[in-house]
């Protein structure tokens, strides 16, 4: 039975304390004398994109308090957006431990054409992973119904997790799969002597980041900051690089929202992850969250057990367009000529595609993220 999942509503006037009490009563289900890695994901410089600098602070706090360490930082997904957020919190360059990049250790793993390559540092410390409430749709959606948009699944904070691990730990994903059989490849939606549909690479992504999750940990925890929450839209097929190009981000883009941030202003913890939760316990989570969150019809998932109620969740825009694979030009006559008009420019410019706007920063954070991110006026000393 999996443990309780922590929740605390966040309070702009003591930001950081949620964020506190949740690792407070984490502490207990890491072991002692056990160096504490600490996991950071962010997908963009951007609010509800990255974690908060005053839920990292208040992390922290609880995990020197606690005198758990060392204490090793690991970035997943956009490095310098998860840097910048650690140093927004107060956490000085000199006071980071980052894994050595030469000294790493094959793990082989169900799924994989090689042995993953881990860190040496992250073998048997305690995982503290903290990132923000995103969801992001899978590259393919539902055939259109005759009157309604199509629908889309979503992957949660936890596939993503997982998914970002697998990346970070360079892991192979092409040739031939390590325990792959026949009636594996056709359980993810791939043919043994065909190509892999996006979705299903992603999936068998997800299934090795959870095989490192127990393998590499000693346990493994996950703080959620949900200040604010997001859809991400699904990236086109053909758009997907190999996986290990596609651990890095663009500079300068950021990943496109699916409708507006929503402000939940709460923060969730997960404790013994893997422990406690067994295979597709994370996944019915990500749903439970889709769900709660409007992306999803409500009461297919049964609820996880709080030990506090969050009460009434926001409802995030669940209307994701079907993207455009890139290269394929539009059928309509002026969407034709618009991208003719754009790809001139870029040509005579020399210039890529232009960055996507952050989105419209909800609810009661709004102010306080401007003073802490920017370092305007005196709430950036908070």
């Amino acid at each position: 039975m999996p443990a309780p999942i922590q929740v605390r509503a966040c309070d702009p006037n003591a930001p950081r304390e949620a964020a506190r009490a949740i690792v407070e009563r984490l502490l207990p289900t890491l072991p002692r004398r056990r160096p504490v890695t600490l996991a950071v994901l962010a997908q963009g410089p951007a609010a509800g994109l990255t974690v908060t600098p005053w839920v990292l602070r208040g992390l922290i706090d609880a995990l020197e308090t606690g005198q758990r360490g060392p204490l090793t930082i690991l970035t997943l997904g956009d490095a310098d957006a998860g840097e910048a957020s650690l140093r927004k919190a107060g956490l000085a360059d000199g006071r980071m431990r980052w894994p050595g990049g030469d000294r790493r250790v094959g793990l082989r793993v169900e799924g994989a054409a090689r042995p993953a390559r881990v860190p040496r540092e992250l073998l048997g410390s305690s995982l503290v992973a903290v990132m923000p409430m995103l969801f992001r749709a899978h590259p393919a959606s539902a055939p259109k119904l005759r009157g309604r948009p199509p629908a889309a699944r979503w992957d949660g904070p936890m596939a993503l997790l997982s998914e970002q691990l697998a990346l970070r730990c360079e892991v192979d994903l092409d040739g031939p799969k390590r325990g792959a059989t026949r009636r594996t490849s056709a359980l993810l939606g791939r043919s043994p002597r065909g190509t892999e549909p996006a979705e299903a690479r992603a999936a068998r992504a997800r299934l090795v980041g959870e095989q490192l999750l127990g393998a590499v940990f000693a346990s493994t925890s996950v703080v959620l900051d949900a200040t604010w929450a997001g859809a991400l839209a699904p990236k086109p097929e053909d758009a997907v690089a190999p996986s290990r190009t596609r651990a890095r981000v663009e500079q300068g883009r950021l990943p496109d929202l699916a409708g507006e941030l929503v402000s939940p202003a709460r923060v969730l913890g997960v404790p013994e992850l893997a422990r406690a939760w067994k295979r597709g316990e994370l996944e019915r989570l990500d749903r439970w969250l889709s769900e709660a969150l409007g992306l999803a019809r409500a009461g297919q998932t049964p609820a996880p057990e709080f030990c506090e109620s969050p009460g009434r969740w926001p409802q995030l825009d669940g209307s994701v367009a079907r993207p455009r694979p890139v290269g394929r030009s539009p059928k309509r006559l002026a969407d034709r000529a618009i991208s003719s008009i754009r790809t001139q420019h870029q040509r005579l410019t020399n210039s890529g595609p232009r960055a996507a706007l952050p989105a419209r920063v909800p609810g009661p954070f709004a102010t306080l993220w401007t003073q802490r991110w920017y370092g305007e006026g005196a709430g950036a000393r908070r």
